[in-house]
């Protein structure tokens, strides 16, 4: 009977380490496929949308917020 349950133990915590593995999943972070500008269609976007803080001028050694 021991040997019935270490087996059922090892096989249910190999199931679920691998049902953790297959089933990660973040929302927002599907992958994107970029095309040229001009070639833009449903499944293929030719605008990268950038979301920074702060921009830095290599002309001036005052860096300026990006609201300005």
């Amino acid at each position: 009977m021991t040997s019935y349950n270490s087996k059922y133990l090892f096989i249910l915590t190999i199931y679920f380490h691998l049902s953790v593995i297959w089933s990660f999943y973040l929302p927002g972070l599907a992958p994107v496929n970029y095309c040229e500008e001009g070639k833009a269609t449903s499944t293929c976007q030719s605008r990268v949308m950038l979301y920074v803080n702060r921009l830095n001028s290599e002309e001036s050694v005052i860096p300026y917020e990006y609201n300005q």
